[in-house]
């Protein structure tokens, strides 16, 4: 059974996720076929075989679609975060430079404790000096904390998927996947129903864009000789791609 918080939570949540989706829909809608074209590498998609003009306008979309999706779905993750920590822990959003959530829980370790959370989509998202700069987010707020009282600061890396795992790592900790999700909402159910309001929101409507998108772009192959007989012309790709 969800928590009562959680329909409260759902309300903002379908908000955000719908609010992604119009996002991608308007991508698409102002989508440029030369710019797309020139941006794709056509010695990647050559090795591919991708010969057949509607599959390789299908497969440079998808590929458009994947790049743009990943970047707009760090902020969506965050949000959609921030909504159900302050549904399910009374946290905030944080004005502190790197942190993105803080809540307070005075239940953990019997004393006063302040959390707070750097949101990451994947384990895999950055470098080690990006790594670092994490790092010092957490060490110089934690330590602007501690000067305002007696007070315990944890630091956590959040990370939205991947297999479930806590670890300490010294400095901070990282959670990841349903054990994030756990820690920030105190509901062991609510990975699965995020899904839920995601699964809610698939498509959309975006099957219907995507495919005038693809018939844009394989409108433009024919025109510019890029695409004869429905196969693509690799040697005037390339020489398009060149601007020759």
């Amino acid at each position: 059974m969800n928590p009562e918080w959680w329909r409260q939570a759902v309300i903002q949540l379908d908000e955000q996720v719908g609010g992604f989706t119009d996002k991608i829909r308007v991508k698409l809608k102002e989508l440029k076929p030369q710019e797309l074209i020139i941006r794709k590498n056509p010695y990647l998609f050559c090795l591919r075989a991708t010969n057949d003009t509607r599959r390789y306008a299908e497969s440079i979309l998808d590929a458009f679609l994947s790049s743009s999706e990943e970047t707009m779905f760090g902020t969506l993750a965050e949000d959609c975060a921030v909504i159900i920590c302050n549904h399910g822990k009374h946290g905030w959003k944080s004005g502190a430079e790197g942190i993105d959530i803080e809540y307070s829980d005075v239940e953990y370790l019997k004393s006063k404790t302040r959390t707070i959370v750097q949101v990451k989509s994947g384990k895999n998202w950055g470098n080690s000096s990006q790594r670092k700069k994490m790092e010092d987010y957490f060490k110089k707020y934690a330590k602007i904390l501690r000067q305002g009282g007696d007070i315990n600061v944890r630091c956590i890396e959040g990370v939205c998927y991947g297999p479930a795992s806590k670890n300490d790592r010294g400095n901070f900790h990282t959670y990841i996947g349903s054990e994030f999700w756990k820690e920030i909402s105190g509901w062991d159910g609510t990975y699965l129903a995020l899904l839920g309001v995601f699964r809610s929101h698939a498509q959309n409507g975006l099957s219907e864009v995507k495919a005038d998108a693809k018939e844009c772009i394989t409108n433009f192959l024919v025109k510019n000789a890029i695409s004869v007989n429905g196969q693509i012309n690799w040697d005037n790709l390339i020489l398009y791609v060149n601007g020759k």
